[in-house]
């Protein structure tokens, strides 16, 4: 098979070791790509799992045997994470004695004019000690985007950097709430005050020793009403009441990381149905995902397709999400029959429910 930049000059290569500088660049590399407070939390992650999960489900078929081979589910997961987390997925194509292989980079850096066929891309992928990076062109790379901005085609944008003020509101309220479950935490005991010069101050130490070493069991210890023979103001209001120290999350605050984790799943086009931030029955639940398969998954994955379409010359090519609608088969056999009843013929109900006969 000839792919399309085989008759082009051989690109630079350089197999190194994974230098301090280098290492200082690649870390700022991919904060630049979109790595930041929003993606520590649970709803970005949420999203992302649910995309790479959904794409990793997915069914190569009308393509090369090569491109069956290298297509993999793992690959597949990667670039759907990928699109949610960075908003672009790149992955250097290899064909060698070993056959096709997609390498996933982790860093890279576009230069070109306003022709796409002219672009060339510096990337790197990295090992646990050794890096690889190359100068490609555009045709070597699978450059999968969920978005762009037209004055910078070649940057791939997720939608927490297009809805930032939400993704910013609800890091900071996750950060807050962070913050505020670090508070010490623990249960403390109301004593009189030992004075250094206090008879009783051994008696006291060794109390304190009994009461640490309770371990569940029952100890007879003096009332500390009575101040253990100090002066009764000292003592506690009420008689050995141990009180709870630690964090109190304001409600209100939690509140608002529950909405704005809602707002940042919706943004990435995840019902909070689906990931169970919100509460619903199983109708409710089936309805979600079957609104993010027609809506998001698969009209990402038709982007993905026709990148995998002309990048591996494979134009073919397709993406089958069969195997997600497995478990609603009797509600499609239900619609379907609806849909013949109704006047329609197999061939056109089933292309309705977008099904063969």
């Amino acid at each position: 098979m000839r792919w399309p930049w085989q008759a082009k000059a051989a690109a630079p290569e350089r197999r190194a070791g994974l230098a301090y500088t280098d290492a200082v660049t690649a870390a700022f590399e991919t904060a630049a790509g979109g790595t930041s407070a929003i993606g520590q939390t649970a709803a970005l992650e949420a999203a992302a799992g649910t995309y790479a999960r959904g794409f990793a489900a997915a069914r190569v078929q009308d393509a090369p045997p090569d491109v069956l081979e290298a297509v993999t589910p793992d690959v597949l997961a990667e670039i759907g994470r990928d699109l949610i987390r960075r908003g672009e997925s790149v992955h250097l194509i290899e064909y060698g004695r070993a056959g096709l292989r997609l390498h996933r980079a982790g860093s890279w850096d576009w230069r070109g004019g306003w022709r796409r066929a002219d672009w060339t891309v510096r990337l790197s992928v990295f090992g646990p000690s050794e890096q690889l990076t190359r100068i490609v062109p555009f045709d070597a790379v699978l450059h999968c985007r969920f978005a762009t901005d037209p004055a910078r085609p070649w940057h791939g944008i997720g939608p927490v950097a297009w809805a930032s003020l939400s993704g910013t509101l609800h890091s900071g309220a996750v950060a807050a709430l962070s913050r505020d479950m670090s508070a010490a935490s623990g249960y403390v005991l109301p004593m009189p005050p030992e004075e250094a010069d206090d008879d009783d101050a051994g008696s006291l130490g060794g109390l304190k020793a009994v009461l640490a070493a309770l371990k569940g069991k029952t100890a007879f210890v003096e009332s500390t009403r009575g101040a253990f023979g100090g002066d009764v103001r000292d003592a506690p209001a009420q008689d050995w009441a141990q009180k709870r120290i630690g964090p109190e999350p304001d409600e209100t605050l939690a509140g608002l990381h529950n909405v704005t984790a809602a707002a940042v799943l919706s943004a990435c086009g995840v019902d909070p149905v689906l990931v169970g931030l919100t509460k619903g029955d199983g109708t409710l639940a089936r309805e979600a995902f079957r609104r993010f398969d027609r809506l998001s998954l698969q009209p990402l994955a038709r982007t993905v397709e026709g990148e995998l379409r002309s990048k591996l010359d494979a134009p073919d090519l397709a993406l089958n999400f069969d195997s997600l609608r497995a478990s609603d088969f009797a509600g499609v056999a239900r619609a379907y029959k609806s849909l013949v009843e109704a006047g329609l013929t197999p061939d056109a109900a089933a292309g309705q429910l977008d099904m063969e006969t």
